[in-house]
């Protein structure tokens, strides 16, 4: 009797490259464009994702439920497909929806402050590529686990070497770690002047315990830790905070990082202290996010 011979093992791939953005429309003046008739329309200005031109279309018409679009202005293209969410996160697969939702729920929401609505879409285009793959081994390698390593890391007092005092506090750390994560403790711990000088202990002054400590979490997970307890005020002054810790520590990235929150969380009160901030640190989207809002105001 013949012996069975092992079965052999297939496989195809299917790649689906994507690429995702965010278009951001800015109604400013959002009363004096209502009811403005049926069928009249505001667009954005055309922005590109994935190759694709698209823009913003907003109804304001006499209906009791504002009617968003989004428009894909690039001809010939040969399929597209985009998912519109709405705010409640419903979800169908349209183009969008001239029911987005009611004038009087907007109006009494958070969504619209200071007479000025802000839009955003998301939109990601898929494309797919397929190859075959005769034989291949259908081996699953799971996601890259090493910012929960490093979060582990974080937490850990094994093998730090240096330590931080803030107003009482100690905070433990690993000074390579924190040499590769910015430039100035590279200089500070391991360059000529760190010869001859005991850096296993340095007090931190001018920052305060939790902002330092969200600094850490960053440097060791490229990540903030989670702000949703924060109130609106206090999530402003912690991205304050860490904006400037940032800049000293030369960490580009969550210098950009607090910049985009506060640009986020920017009104009318605090326009101009904000601007103060985004000239002294040089944050230049911060600082145009500030001259729209305080134009805005000296023209009304």
């Amino acid at each position: 009797m013949a012996s069975e011979q092992p079965a052999m093992k297939t496989a195809s791939r299917c790649r689906a490259p994507q690429t995702a953005a965010r278009g951001s429309f800015i109604i400013e003046g959002y009363s004096r464009h209502q009811r403005l008739g049926a069928r009249e329309c505001i667009q954005s200005a055309a922005f590109d994702v994935g190759g694709y031109s698209w823009c913003i279309s907003y109804y304001p018409d006499d209906s009791d439920d504002m009617a968003l679009y989004v428009t894909l202005l690039t001809e010939a293209a040969e399929l597209f497909i985009t998912r519109f969410a709405s705010i409640d996160g419903e979800r169908n697969p349209s183009w969008g929806t001239s029911k987005f939702m009611k004038w009087t729920e907007l109006e009494e929401s958070s969504y619209l402050r200071d007479d000025l609505l802000v839009i955003e879409c998301d939109i990601t285009v898929i494309s797919k590529e397929s190859e075959a793959l005769p034989g291949a081994s259908l081996v699953h390698v799971p996601p890259s686990d090493i910012l929960e390593d490093f979060s582990k890391l974080e937490r850990m007092t094994v093998g730090t070497d240096v330590t931080f005092t803030i107003d009482g506090e100690v905070f433990p750390a690993h000074k390579i770690v924190l040499a590769a994560r910015s430039p100035v403790f590279m200089v500070q711990l391991y360059g000529p002047l760190a010869e001859g000088n005991n850096w296993e202990s340095i007090t931190v002054e001018d920052m305060q315990p939790t902002v330092f400590k969200s600094l850490l979490y960053f440097i060791y997970t490229d990540s903030l830790p989670d702000m949703e307890h924060l109130d609106d005020g206090d999530h402003r002054e912690m991205a304050k905070h860490l904006l400037a810790a940032a800049d000293w520590y030369a960490m580009d990235r969550l210098k950009l990082i607090c910049e985009e929150m506060l640009c986020r969380i920017v009104d009318a009160k605090t326009a101009e202290t904000m601007l103060a901030l985004a000239e002294q640190y040089g944050c230049r989207d911060l600082k145009e996010a500030c001259l729209q809002y305080i134009n805005y105001y000296l023209k009304a």
